[in-house]
């Protein structure tokens, strides 16, 4: 629970600075994004840095629709993905058009 009043705590000290910064008419973040859409039609917006995903991702918090990464989530994805990474490797300048998992599942079926 220690976390949670700590994560409150943060976020009302982040809300303060900015209606001061805001008050004393500092300019505000006007963040760039790269959008593109996904195959389940969500709409991607890939923002520089954390902080511009976070600000973009609490503007866009009731648009389910969108879905806000920083390029750092991105390049952190990416980092997992040896398979993609290998092709891209011997094949300079192909375009990933799909991903189809090899991946045999053994798992018992939980029920019946």
């Amino acid at each position: 629970m220690h976390a949670v009043r700590a994560g409150d705590a943060m976020r009302r000290a982040w809300e303060a600075l900015d209606k001061g910064a805001t008050t004393a008419g500092r300019p505000t973040l006007d963040p760039e994004c790269w959008e593109t859409r996904l195959e389940d039609r969500t709409v991607l917006l890939v923002c520089q840095d954390d902080a511009e995903a976070l600000h973009v991702a609490r503007a866009k918090k009731d648009e389910r629709e969108i879905e806000v990464w920083s390029l750092a989530e991105v390049g952190r994805f990416i980092s997992h993905q040896r398979e993609v990474r290998d092709v891209k490797k011997v094949f300079p300048g192909a375009t990933v058009k799909s991903i189809r998992s090899t991946q045999v599942i053994n798992d018992p079926i939980p029920f019946g």
